[in-house]
């Protein structure tokens, strides 16, 4: 038996995870309370999956916290419903991004207990020692809703903890089912709240506070010592990069990790301080930054300003333009589509702004594309007038990451759809024409970054499709084939293989015709056999042909991705 059982779950849309993030905040609830002694679980998962481990386990705790956000709060108000029904004695608490815009509705049709609103930390201890201990008075724990005289009654806001090096760190020792930080990828917090004010951000609103670098690394430095498969941290703090000195000093310290343990990380950064500051991205790269995630959201600078993302599309081709120049391996980006005051006009200048972006930062920038969704507690939710915008769905019956649940006044809501539809697919063909473009280094280092750390970009996925760059970039990046240029002093004793199959191969007057490439007569029969069973040497002496005229040509097939060289 335990007090607590945290449920985080997400649901899938078309086969696919809907939702795959650690839940940090519920791991750091049961942390904060096994502080004071209470006894706490966190079970996570997609909801079918899920149904009978929680119905199993809910018999084992005192009371339920669910974690609901905009796209699980169906889910969340059905299980609640669920479980209460059935376990009456229950006690059913829900907090999470969305629980500021949950009513009176919700909680009765929930058979929720209460609402949390806000950090959850004092107020789960509070809830926690009047629910079990008898301890205080409901009406004043702050930050709270719930069903008082048969109306909604709320508590005032609670204030935000200001120091976060008091709150203990999340531990997979309280993970039900082991999926918390045993993967190869780890999510880290070093911060809460964002100085920014974008109006389609619930966080808008919340004061910044970071945690001591000691603090940090004294957690960092219990995950590598816990998780041998660690490969990457994602540092999921809003506004990482604000701070020179504390960023410099961060680079620092996973500097010396790193010279132990071979990992590299992430984070999310805004534009504006580093296209000031560029330098701290040059010391983000060499401490093992891996990839960076920034907000675009418009090619439109009008809208941009109804954002109030404070910065231009100028500025925006100037950032990619300096982290290409300073050689960063991913760079991920998003454009929000039927957003504030979007017109056709704001859309077409979203297509070129993509389109030019990707061919500045190719091989680099991956661009992702969402419909604009309502979340609760933001300036366009609240009011969308000011923003030219009518939201059709307010409870968000329909909304999925396929569906549109606003329009504007230039745009009806099939009109968006078909807007979408246009820039993704100006996205993919303008990426499409690229990629047999790109450099050796380019394609060698999102080859490297997806195989030795598991993050596969964009451009990794299109690269893939051809199985000759695929098969002869794998066999670089683990080493088992070399390129020409690294064994070209010794060549003739290595075995050419070539990195596509002969099948795959178009024949067409003695010649191979593959991927507009076509091969001479000479090229073909070498071709053939380049099996990695005689060396260059051999292939010469049983073929007749002179050992230079084949080097020479093994060379350029080789630059061309259609032959690796291995050693036996």
């Amino acid at each position: 038996m335990y007090d607590f059982l945290f449920l985080g779950i997400y649901k899938k849309e078309f086969g696919e995870i809907f939702n795959n993030i650690e839940y940090l905040g519920l791991y750091y609830l049961a942390s904060y309370l096994n502080n004071y002694n209470y006894s706490a679980k966190v079970y996570t998962g997609e909801k079918y999956e899920s149904f009978e481990t929680i119905k199993n386990e809910c018999k084992k705790a005192k009371i339920i916290g669910f974690y609901c956000d905009y796209d699980n709060q169906f889910e969340v108000k059905y299980l609640s419903n669920y479980l209460k029904t059935n376990y009456p004695d229950l006690i059913i608490l829900i907090g999470g991004p969305q629980s500021i815009a949950l009513d009176e509705n919700f909680i009765i049709e929930a058979k929720a207990d209460v609402i949390a609103v806000g950090e959850g930390e004092t107020t789960i201890k509070e809830l926690a020692d009047y629910y079990l201990k008898n301890k205080g008075d409901l009406n004043d724990v702050s930050g709270i809703k719930f069903i008082k005289n048969n109306h909604l009654f709320e508590t005032p806001k609670r204030k935000t903890i200001e120091n976060l090096d008091e709150i203990p760190f999340p531990d997979k020792k309280y993970s039900l089912n082991n999926q918390f930080r045993n993967q190869d990828k780890v999510t880290i917090l070093t911060g809460r709240g964002c100085p920014f004010q974008c109006t389609f951000c619930f966080e808008a609103k919340d004061k910044l506070r970071v945690r001591s670098l000691k603090n940090v690394f004294e957690e960092i430095d219990l995950i590598i010592e816990s998780n041998p498969n660690l490969k990457l941290i994602v540092i999921t703090d809003d506004t990482f990069t604000l701070n020179k000195e504390r960023i410099f000093d961060f680079c620092n310290k996973i500097d010396e990790r790193r010279k132990t343990k071979d990992f590299v990380w992430s984070c999310e950064a805004h534009i504006s301080n580093l296209l000031k500051n560029p330098e701290i991205i040059s010391k983000m790269l060499k401490s093992g930054l891996v990839r960076m995630q920034i907000g675009i959201e418009s090619g439109d600078d009008s809208v941009l300003k109804l954002y109030n993302k404070k910065i231009t599309t100028t500025e925006i081709k100037e950032f990619i333009k300096i982290c290409k120049l300073l050689n960063v391996p991913q760079l991920a980006t998003n454009f929000i589509i039927g957003g504030a005051n979007e017109s056709y006009q704001s859309l077409l200048n979203s297509i070129n702004l993509a389109e030019e972006l990707i061919e500045i930062g190719k091989g680099m920038i991956d661009i992702f594309t969402s419909f604009f969704f309502p979340y609760s507690n933001t300036q366009i939710t609240i009011n969308p007038d000011k923003f030219n915008m009518n939201i059709l769905d307010s409870n968000s019956y329909t909304s999925m990451s396929d569906y549109v649940v606003v329009e504007t006044k230039n745009l009806t809501k099939q009109q968006i759809f078909e807007m979408k539809q246009r820039i993704d697919s100006s996205i993919y063909y303008k990426t499409e024409k690229i990629i047999l473009n790109l450099t050796f280094e380019e394609i060698k280092l999102q080859y490297f970054t997806a195989i030795k750390y598991g993050l596969k970009s964009v451009w990794y996925y299109y690269l893939s499709k051809y199985d000759f760059i695929h098969n002869y970039f794998n066999h670089i990046i683990n080493k088992t084939g070399f390129i020409f240029e690294e064994i070209k002093n010794n060549i003739s004793l290595f075995k050419p293989l070539r990195t596509f199959s002969i099948e795959n191969i178009y024949i067409e007057y003695e010649c191979f015709v593959y991927n507009k490439k076509q091969f001479t007569k000479i090229e073909t029969i070498l071709l053939e056999y380049s099996t990695a069973k005689l060396n260059i040497k051999e292939i010469s002496t049983l073929l007749n042909i002179n050992i230079d005229e084949i080097i020479n040509i093994y060379n350029n097939l080789s630059k061309e991705y259609f032959i690796i060289f291995v050693e036996w």
